[in-house]
């Protein structure tokens, strides 16, 4: 198996964190999906494996990791400093709400060390209303 470019943390496992999960481990990162709920965190797993068969089955996997390897590459949490320990890059794809997003990127900062890149898949709301206030910012 080839050596991982690294660990990346996906915040939030539901299907724009399992789509960035797939991309992830495609390009031959290691990810480790975090959630609140265990069933989401197996059916995410499950669903970036499909992926990835999906997109090699069509002839548009254009990523290094192999369907061997890539179940090797996906790890799951319920613990939000364990899915950033040693991550160099964090990928926040949870609900879009500022509220929450303010409470989970202030976990994130906290938890996070001063090199990791922190991410949001917001679509609507401006990243400077939930990360005002934080230590990395």
């Amino acid at each position: 198996m080839a050596e991982s470019k690294g660990k990346v943390a996906i915040v939030g496992s539901g299907l724009i964190g399992s789509c960035w999960a797939t991309l992830f481990v495609s390009a031959g990162y290691s990810v480790c999906l975090y959630d609140i709920s265990t069933n989401q965190l197996e059916t995410s797993k499950q669903t970036v494996l499909k992926n990835l068969q999906k997109l090699k089955s069509e002839g548009l996997s254009r990523g290094i990791t192999t369907l061997e390897e890539a179940p090797s590459r996906i790890a799951t949490t319920m613990m939000l400093n364990e899915a950033l320990a040693g991550a160099i890059y964090a990928q926040e794809s949870t609900c879009e709400d500022v509220e929450f997003k303010k409470k989970i990127f202030a976990e994130m900062d906290r938890y996070a060390s001063s090199e990791i890149m922190l991410a949001s898949s917001t679509s609507t709301i401006p990243a400077s209303k939930f990360t005002e206030g934080l230590n990395h910012r």
